[in-house]
């Protein structure tokens, strides 16, 4: 099962219906519909939430542990680069906080973010 299919499958053995999960989980309708259609990946962006949710740990949406060594490691994906970013507290609350921007005050954010970063870079090179 891939990260979706996962999904779908506790969204089917804990609610009613889509419907119902949206709501629980405050996501607006039809959600679900795109996931289902390909038509938004932004499940990704929510997995520690639906973690919360179904009371399960992030990785339980990968599946099996992954394997140490290096001749059978699989190569990494933007789900692990995610998964990674996601479980580091820091960077999801910046995340959360940058979401509930409105988008003039999120482009001055990041902006700002940016200049930071370049400062940094700066300072790193010296």
């Amino acid at each position: 099962m891939n990260v979706l299919e996962k999904i779908l499958d506790l969204i089917s053995k804990n609610y009613a219906s889509d419907a119902a999960f949206e709501v629980a989980a405050n996501l607006p309708p039809k959600t679900v519909y795109d996931w289902k259609r390909g038509k938004s990946k932004g499940y990704l962006k929510i997995l520690p939430k639906l973690s919360e949710l179904f009371g399960v740990p992030v990785a339980h949406f990968y599946g099996e542990a992954i394997n140490t060594d290096i001749k059978n490691k699989p190569v990494a994906t933007e789900d692990d680069e995610l998964n990674q970013y996601m479980n580091d507290p820091e960077l999801k609350r910046a995340i959360d906080i940058i979401r509930k921007l409105n988008p003039d005050f999120r482009k001055s954010a990041l902006d700002q973010l940016a200049s930071i970063e370049a400062l940094q870079d700066k300072l790193d090179n010296k």
